[in-house]
């Protein structure tokens, strides 16, 4: 099992690189040599993180669905560049440069050139902000010359980029901006826009590029009177943002594509976007947010979720009963187990991979959650995810046959870890499009999740390891019982599950969808239940999290559910009216249907539509 999974990151980065027809040394470049890439694609080392989202990125693709294992020193460091990344979102100068002056900036162990490259543009950021833009550019340039080849011409044309090699060419470009270069940073903010769509063709590559680009692009066409041009850039980047339900450089685009409509372009969704917009930045406000703070979150994978190493290894020997003398027999001496498990060092891959057949543990160090070296079936299960959150069940059953029979073509369908991934889904979707009843939806999710004869009752069935894939199925299992009216059940399998996800030594904001997912669920339930404040607490405290991970899909329902409770406890008529038409337009903008069911409410209780109200 282990030399197997160990092997299947390397064959997805080959397999990509043969599609495309891009040879190892151009791959690479500044990043790694070509013998270490050969090693990489023949699953004899594994690249680092850094190193495998640059790698994905300059092949078109986004990491965001690959979760990641790191040692306790790796999440330090990651821990870090995320306090460095809000301190330069919120503009808070001091508080950046006391952060770049702390040992983890200067330790580069876990890649030491994409580590570099990142401190000298969080350099330049501070630069910047100080008013030293020549020291700004100085350090930028230093940053882009470390991984791109001929920084100053031919940049876009002659070489593979990743997302984060083109952000500091939009930093270019915004510098180029102040030192009223507005001419140069024009063409390069154009070939980005250019490049990305040319080479990026994972939409969720584009996505964390191309809505960045036009935010500070078209000021620069409405400066020259470029209203058309400007107007189809914002709408486009829009779309793509919406589509992911994603809030970063959203109300800046939303403002700009009025700009332009109030300028004499005809803009169809002109009201849309209007209500949208003004519902969007009232959520902001009431929360404390100054709108965009999460600009910085770009920075981020919330799909790619984050496991350490040594707190796996140990959940699943205490799952397994296994003693650490047991479990280091053939592979290592005890005290390195204790060690591992402590954090104190990291497995090498080798030991990492015999330790976890040991334990039969279900977690790659680099795991798309499915058996697969295609890339394109992980975007489908990806898409599948999508589809799925988006109600659109039609859809989703397409989806699903696409990656089945893509899979069945790899000989690996029936795989338990493919049978894990999928068959939850296709119930899921056989039962909201009335094929198949609660009762086999919920017995098949309880055999996939372990928790037959209502195991997750035993305090003991917490101290497992919880993957993506078996928290996605447990809140399966809770909404089920919801619909059966058995709430109690429900919510002690939610409480359960983000109760285990607090306790983790990772940041919830590293296991940003099952955390979200599990707070919108209760938040549902608590509603149900007539339990007033704990869901009006729950809904506060997951509308919090969505604004600071940059994910707005479920925000809607949450205001929705925060008007019920407001109503039946002697809330102002007036403002629970504001607030669920501001839910139904952010809902509408979207595209996640939840306006419907936010309609229904508000005709419920006020008599009329939102509609016919606006």
């Amino acid at each position: 099992m282990g030399e197997k999974l160990a092997s299947q990151i390397g064959k997805v980065l080959y397999n990509l690189r043969l599609e495309k027809n891009i040879g190892q040394e151009e791959l690479c470049y500044g990043l790694c040599s070509d013998a270490a890439l050969s090693r990489y694609e023949l699953g004899e080392r594994m690249p680092d993180r850094l190193l495998l989202i640059a790698l994905l990125q300059r092949l078109g693709k986004s990491a965001d669905m690959i979760a990641t294992m790191l040692d306790a020193k790796e999440y330090t460091y990651f821990a870090w560049r995320k306090q460095v990344l809000e301190a330069a979102g919120r503009e808070d100068v001091e508080a950046l440069k006391e952060l770049l002056s702390q040992p983890e900036a200067e330790d580069l162990s876990c890649n030491e050139i994409l580590q570099k490259q990142f401190l000298c543009r969080m350099r330049s950021v501070a630069a910047e902000a100080e008013g030293a833009y020549h020291d700004a550019l100085r350090w930028l340039g230093e940053a882009i010359r470390l991984t791109v080849p001929e920084p100053e011409s031919g940049m876009l044309g002659g070489c593979l980029l990743s997302i984060e090699e083109i952000k500091l060419l939009i930093k270019l470009a915004e510098l180029q901006i102040v030192v009223c270069k507005k001419d140069a940073a024009r063409n390069l903010l154009r070939g980005i826009l250019a490049y990305s769509e040319r080479q990026y063709d994972d939409a969720d590559a584009l996505l964390l590029v191309y809505p960045k680009a036009v935010r500070v692009l078209a000021p620069l066409l409405m400066e020259r009177g470029e209203y058309a041009e400007c107007f189809v850039l914002c709408q486009k980047a829009i779309e793509f943002l919406c589509r992911k339900g994603t809030l970063m450089d959203l109300t800046v685009l939303l403002r700009l594509y009025l700009e332009c409509s109030k300028r004499g372009v005809y803009a169809e969704n002109a009201k849309l976007y209007e209500k949208a917009l003004e519902g969007l930045e009232a959520v902001y406000q009431s929360y404390g947010y100054v709108t965009d703070v999460t600009e910085q979150q770009s920075e981020y994978y919330f799909n790619q979720d984050i496991y350490l190493v040594g707190e796996v290894l140990k959940q699943y020997r205490i799952e397994k009963a296994i003693s650490q003398e047991e479990l280091s027999e053939g592979i290592c001496a005890p005290e390195t187990i204790s060690r591992i498990e402590s954090g104190k060092r990291a497995p090498n891959v080798k030991n990492y991979y015999a330790l976890a057949q040991k334990l039969d543990a279900e977690v790659e160090y680099f795991d798309a959650g499915i058996d697969t070296a295609d890339f394109s079936l992980i975007i489908l299960k990806r898409e599948l995810s999508v589809a799925i959150g988006l109600l659109q069940w039609e859809k989703a059953e397409e989806i699903l046959g696409q990656l089945k029979s893509g899979l069945e073509r790899e000989g690996k369908l029936q795989s338990p870890r493919n049978q894990m991934a999928l068959k939850p889904e296709e119930y899921c979707i056989r039962y909201n499009m009335k094929k198949c009843s609660t009762e086999e939806f919920i017995a098949v999710c309880e055999q996939l999740a372990d928790c037959e004869h209502e195991r997750w009752k035993e305090e003991t069935y917490w101290k497992q390891f919880l993957t993506k894939e078996k928290i996605r199925i447990l809140n399966y299992i809770a909404v089920l019982y919801a619909k059966k009216m058995e709430f109690d059940k429900a919510v002690t399998i939610l409480e359960g599950v983000l109760g285990w996800l607090e306790n983790s030594s990772v940041m919830l904001t590293e296991r940003a969808s099952e955390s979200r997912i599990a707070m919108a669920n209760l938040t549902n339930i608590y509603n149900s239940m007539g339990l007033l404040e704990k869901c009006l607490q729950m809904s506060e405290r997951c509308i919090r999290f969505c604004l600071y991970s940059g994910h707005g899909t479920a925000i809607p329902k949450l205001m929705g559910n925060q008007v019920e409770v407001l109503m039946v406890t002697g809330g102002n008529v007036e403002e629970c009216k504001l607030h669920l038409q501001r839910a139904y337009y952010i809902s509408k903008l979207f595209k996640n249907k939840v306006n419907k069911s936010i309609n229904e409410h508000y005709v419920g209780h006020f008599g009329e539509s939102i509609e016919s109200k606006n």
